[in-house]
């Protein structure tokens, strides 16, 4: 669903509930599940993740003008589609 295998997403997981950013709770009535929930910390650094993501957009596209951006980012959700990677 993710397109990230299973121990690959539990890896990730738990680096995040490491650095305080996701909160980890077992579901009472199945042990097997657990309930993620982001934290203050996590929505700082999710911003802060965000904000770096469009400075480095905006650094590699200065040269491009909007419209020809516009294409590229059209052009590249079809290619990201058709191999099944989620948008993001």
């Amino acid at each position: 669903m993710l397109g990230v295998a299973p121990s690959a997403l539990v890896a990730l997981i738990d680096e995040l509930e490491a650095r305080g950013a996701v909160q980890r709770t077992v579901d009472a009535a199945d042990r097997r599940r657990s309930a993620i929930a982001i934290t203050d910390s996590g929505r700082d650094l999710l911003t802060a993740a965000m904000e770096a993501g469009a400075k480095v957009d905006d650094e590699l596209l200065a040269g491009i003008p909007p419209s020809d951006r516009a294409v590229l980012h059209r052009l590249l959700a079809t290619v990201a589609d058709h191999a099944g990677v989620l948008p993001g």
